[in-house]
């Protein structure tokens, strides 16, 4: 069975939350719990960052710019257009360890903290997914924030992942869980 260890990061004073293991079947074994390792997310006891259905389709938690940008591993902190960047960059980690990327992206939502940042995300967001190679523009909810944070916007989406890759990440969430 998998087990549940704890973080502290070496680096800075966030709280401790418990690391869990990168892919948890659910019970039901109709989904997977993902928890992708990445150098700017602490683990959280709260959400899990994505989860991915049996018939392949991936939903990625409200994921912000992180933190550790730097060696005293603070939050990390720009204008609306690099957090922007940085929060797209975050999610699309998070859709690589689910073996797809941001052109099998359907539905995104961007999440602002005010709506004086709406132009700048907007164009920052075009930008990235025309350097991502994305030939469409999936459709998008925009909503204010209200989560108690100091981030200027955070994005959340829904990806389609092939047959093929849904199967193997199944099977492998199947073995860490054996």
């Amino acid at each position: 069975k998998a087990t549940v260890s704890v973080l502290n990061c070496s680096r800075c004073t966030w709280p401790t939350m418990p690391l869990r293991p990168p892919l948890v079947l659910s019970v039901c074994g109709r989904f997977v719990c993902v928890e992708p390792p990445h150098p700017t997310h602490h683990a959280t006891a709260h959400f899990s960052r994505a989860v991915v259905t049996k018939d392949g389709v991936v939903s990625v938690s409200g994921t912000g710019a992180g933190h550790c940008g730097d060696a005293a591993c603070s939050p990390r902190r720009g204008g609306a257009a690099d957090e922007t960047r940085w929060a797209l960059e975050n999610v699309a980690h998070v859709l690589e360890y689910c073996r797809t990327d941001w052109r099998g992206v359907f539905k995104v939502t961007m999440l602002i903290s005010d709506k004086t940042f709406y132009n700048d995300c907007n164009a920052a967001y075009v930008d990235f997914l025309q350097k991502s190679n994305v030939a469409h523009l999936p459709m998008r909810t925009c909503a204010l924030w209200g989560v108690p944070t100091d981030m200027k916007v955070g994005f959340a989406c829904e990806a389609y992942l092939s047959d093929e890759s849904a199967a193997a990440l199944f099977e492998r969430a199947r073995a860490a869980s054996a």
